[in-house]
């Protein structure tokens, strides 16, 4: 600062062009100010919608992954019933055959004690051949069947 005072006078005076000046600079600083803050603006935004879908896609695949998990809990429902139908099924077939080897047997018992008294008087070779037989038939059809059940 001078002590003449020629200062002060010289402060109070400002130029048209240096005030048209500083309007310059101040225009082209809220310009670019302006822009750096619809840049920031716009990558907040991005950073936000990015967060936003990844939120949205976690949650559909949470809820894609309990609608899995509750289809393959009914398929297991469903087949473990399927199994206890089949085996029911399997043990009334096995009871079935079981009771027709039992009536069978029962028959030819009776026909045996029926006839064999005679037969085997008169000869006995030919009947103990024809027991052991029918004995031969009757396991290989209760092992068999046995197999198939």
């Amino acid at each position: 600062m001078k002590d003449d005072g020629s200062d002060h006078k010289n402060q109070g005076s400002v130029e048209p062009s240096e005030v048209e000046e500083a309007r310059k600079d101040v225009a082209e600083a809220r310009e670019r100010l302006g822009e750096t803050v619809e840049e920031l603006a716009a990558k907040a935004d991005v950073k936000a919608l990015a967060q936003e879908k990844a939120d949205e896609f976690r949650a559909q695949a949470q809820e894609k992954a309990a609608e899995v998990r509750m289809q393959a809990q009914e398929k297991a429902a469903d087949a473990k019933v399927q199994a206890q139908v089949i085996a029911v099924q399997a043990q009334e077939k096995a009871a079935e055959v079981k009771a027709h080897v039992q009536d069978r047997a029962a028959e030819v018992a009776a026909g045996i004690q029926q006839y064999a008294p005679e037969q085997v008087r008169r000869s006995p070779v030919p009947f103990a051949v024809g027991i052991g037989a029918a004995l031969v038939v009757v396991a290989l059809v209760v092992r068999r069947r046995g197999r198939s059940c």
